[in-house]
């Protein structure tokens, strides 16, 4: 009794007293554009994390903001910004079963990739634009529900369920209304959702299908936590959404630096496939000069990352869950135009839906430099739209191999071919001549760099404001 008494004392001690913050923790954060000073901060703090996670497990993961990845009901995975042993931290929480008929269920693609591939690439220089993964860290469900951090994603995933039935039923929906906050009744996902869960559990909010109470994590279930920076805090979608005078001013170096990293992952059989406009995130720095190749200079006061890899792949990963998905173009194959294609539909999307929404009220999406961006991609990707007008379209009828039945499927930041309008029969491999009429990076990046709002010659000496040494990067890698 009293060996038992001790080992309670000795953890009730251990949650009292913190990890010791390290020097750092605190220091000002390197700049993003600065790939060795990150892996160099990175490296340093996976040795002190290790030893937390050994001596304490995940008690130290506190998380300020939750977001379910997928719908509640087949979920599988909640990404949250929080913090652990001291440092602020995106981190992606993925469970499966382990045992049973699912015990196969789904390989960690994204804790894969981040390890195998991407951390390789931004290590290196060769873009900046990814988060580094700190860790990775697995554990049972069980000892993952003792955590402060599983109340939190808990409470994420019942409310969830509430948006996902109702979405189905608009009765339901009408009630849930009625107990919202008028400023939180246009999307119910916004909402902390404490209020639903407190009615559905007290029996004032009653669903024919729906079952509040429901463990949301398989009980004999395996959790991986993976940390990567907090890169950001801001999406690309709530930029693209700032009405603030001078926000639009960093739109064509956003997209110069994404399309530049995109050719880094097609020149290494690198896929993200679902790069949707909340899947990219935006961080502010001080004006900083960049380069990429020596005729592409100019001053930049944004840097972008590209985030959430769980529909990704590579040469060295494979993702075969992709080929459930062949209705919005997904397969386990390489395809190096399948995210350039996502990015531009994804803005083309935006300028116009912005413009529709919000025709009194101009935004980033709909200011001159958002025409001027879109002027540029509709005429580069002309030649290929008049060839494919697929290529460029917002919505695709397919052939639901279930039920027989054509269905209707919004494909914004993915693009699915369907070589015989009508038939709904959608095919893996694109056509060769889509990339002989696709204009190469290179001649994108150079069509973007004309529209930064401060470029710099080969030889412009840096200006006065900008701070730090200027970062170069190699040149746009274009497809043979």
């Amino acid at each position: 009794m009293k060996k038992n008494d001790g080992g309670k004392k000795n953890r009730a001690d251990a949650e009292r007293t913190p990890h010791p913050t390290l020097p750092f923790f605190v220091d000002d954060e390197p700049s993003p554009f600065d790939c060795k000073a990150r892996a160099s901060r990175v490296f340093d703090a996976r040795r002190y994390w290790r030893d937390a996670v050994s001596r304490r497990g995940l008690a130290d993961v506190a998380v300020e903001r939750s977001f379910a990845t997928t719908r509640s009901e087949k979920a599988r995975a909640v990404g949250f910004t929080g913090r652990f042993v001291g440092r602020p931290v995106f981190a992606k929480l993925f469970w499966r079963n382990r045992t049973g008929k699912r015990a196969f269920e789904r390989q960690n693609v994204e804790k894969s990739l981040l390890q195998r591939d991407l951390e390789a690439i931004v290590s290196r220089g060769a873009t900046p634009c990814l988060p580094f993964r700190m860790m990775s860290v697995s554990t049972t469900v069980g000892r993952f529900r003792k955590t402060r951090a599983n109340r939190a994603i808990d409470t994420r995933l019942r409310g969830m369920r509430i948006v996902d039935a109702s979405e189905k039923s608009a009765s339901f929906r009408n009630a849930c209304m009625s107990l919202l906050p008028k400023d939180a009744r246009e999307d119910i996902e916004d909402e902390s959702h404490r209020v639903l869960l407190t009615a559905a559990r007290d029996g004032r909010l009653v669903h024919e299908t729906l079952d509040v109470k429901k463990s949301t994590l398989c009980r004999g279930g395996l959790v991986d936590v993976v940390f990567t920076e907090k890169c950001a805090d801001r999406t690309l979608f709530d930029y693209l959404a700032d009405t603030s005078a001078d926000a639009s001013a960093s739109l064509p170096e956003v997209y110069l630096m994404l399309v530049h990293a995109l050719s880094v992952f097609a020149r290494r059989g690198i896929s993200h496939n679902d790069l949707h406009s909340r899947n990219v995130v935006l961080r502010r720095v001080p004006p900083t000069v960049v380069s990429f190749g020596s005729a592409r200079r100019f001053v930049t006061t944004v840097a972008p990352f590209v985030v959430d890899w769980d529909l990704g792949r590579s040469e060295t990963v494979s993702n075969p869950e992709l080929d459930d998905y062949e209705f919005v173009g997904l397969s386990d194959q390489a395809n190096p135009l399948f995210d350039l294609y996502g990015l531009v539909k994804t803005f083309l999307y935006h300028h116009d839906a912005f413009s529709m929404r919000s025709p009194f009220v101009e935004t980033v999406a709909t200011s001159r430099q958002a025409a001027r961006v879109a002027a540029v991609f509709e005429d580069l990707f002309e030649p290929a739209r008049r060839r494919h007008g697929w290529l460029l379209e917002f919505e695709y009828r397919y052939l639901d191999e279930k039920t027989k039945r054509m269905e209707t499927q919004k494909c914004v930041q993915q693009t699915p071919y369907i070589p015989r309008r009508g038939s709904g029969k959608v095919e893996k491999r694109w056509p060769t001549s889509v990339r002989e009429l696709t204009p190469s990076f290179s001649t994108i990046g150079d069509s973007l760099h004309a529209l930064v709002e401060r470029p710099l010659g080969p030889r412009d000496p840096a200006p006065d404001d900008a701070e730090g040494r200027e970062f170069e990067f190699s040149d746009f890698f274009d497809l043979q």
